[in-house]
């Protein structure tokens, strides 16, 4: 399996495109059979590449590498970047696919081979090739966005699929629905106990998407209390959990799911302050995100002592999403 590299643009930019390379190459590397013993012409090769300065320097390293060894997959595949390069399309195509034949992923390899195509005029096998890189789980869209042999390829139609196909192995929670299913809390809202009036004074609760829209960050803020809760689909677990923290030491943590228009965490946490409960116990609890309208939801939190024969209100607050100021 390829581990998955993930880059952000602005590291991106500040590795250069080559040096992505070589990290990418490093990570495939982990997948092959081991590197034939380190000699002097592999490590001045090896210098040459790093460098990224002398492309037929680095031509006639490995082109003499990959004589002496042919089946050694690093040499045939730093041969064709060598090739690419130095805008000789069909040549580095040709070793690229040498090199995937000898063992390197496909995901690179398609990905390099994509490059190629473009200098040989090739713009349909190229996209194809972008394509097959993504569901064989290339990740890294910043080399998409910084391949200056790539930039021809953006005015095509289908240049959006392509790109899409490796970008949801790079943002994966962008192209997940599951993520998507707690984002009608996602807000700046007023706060008020169930029942409250309007004109009483609410708190504050900031829920925010990041991370690529992988996590639900809550930051809360009224009541007198202070908290956060960090909230996230787990595709590896089918379901979702939220962590709870806050400013008087409290940890809450839930697991749940979707369920109608509203989200359900099940969980322990401890009993309510003033109820004369050992501060130590933890209280099965039940939390509901209940989606009323696009500009309110319902936050009830429940408490059983019985196993959940029957429930006891621990707060039900109104969210009303903050209109902007006029």
């Amino acid at each position: 399996m390829i581990p998955r590299m993930k880059l952000s643009f602005r590291r991106a930019r500040a590795i250069g495109v080559i040096g992505i390379a070589s990290l990418v190459w490093g990570a495939l590397a982990a997948a092959q059979p081991p590197a034939p013993p380190s000699t002097p012409e592999t490590q001045a090769a090896n210098a040459l590449y790093q460098a990224a300065s002398d492309w037929p320097a680095v031509d006639k390293a490995y082109r003499a590498l990959a004589e002496a060894m042919p089946n050694v997959p690093q040499f045939r595949f730093r041969l064709g970047v060598a090739l690419l390069e130095q805008g000789r399309g069909a040549e580095a195509l040709a070793s690229f696919e040498k090199a995937e034949e000898l063992g390197v992923p496909a995901a690179q390899a398609a990905f390099r081979k994509a490059a190629a195509l473009v200098l040989t005029g090739d713009r349909d096998r190229a996209l194809a090739e972008i394509e097959r890189a993504g569901r064989a789980g290339f990740a890294v869209t910043a080399l998409l966005e910084n391949d200056p042999r790539l930039a021809t390829l953006k005015n095509d139609s289908r240049w959006a699929a392509a790109y899409a196909a490796v970008d949801k192995h790079s943002r994966p929670c962008l192209y997940d629905p599951h993520y998507r299913e707690f984002d009608f809390w996602v807000g700046t809202w007023d706060v008020r106990p169930n029942g409250a009036p309007e004109s009483s004074p609410p708190s504050t609760n900031v829920v925010t998407s990041e991370l690529d829209g992988c996590v639900i960050h809550e930051h809360w803020s009224g009541l007198g209390s202070a908290g956060e809760s960090f909230n996230l689909w787990d595709a590896t677990r089918d379901a979702w959990f939220q962590t709870w923290v806050d400013n008087s030491g409290g940890l809450h943590e839930y697991r749940g799911h979707r369920e109608g228009n509203a989200l359900i965490y099940f969980g322990e946490s401890p009993p309510p302050a003033g109820l004369g409960f050992d501060p130590k116990l933890r209280v099965k609890t039940r939390l509901t995100f209940f989606s009323e309208a696009p500009d309110r939801v319902r936050q009830l939190s429940e408490r059983t002592l019985d196993d959940g024969k029957s429930w006891t209100v621990n707060f039900d607050l109104i969210y009303t999403r903050r209109k902007s100021a006029p």
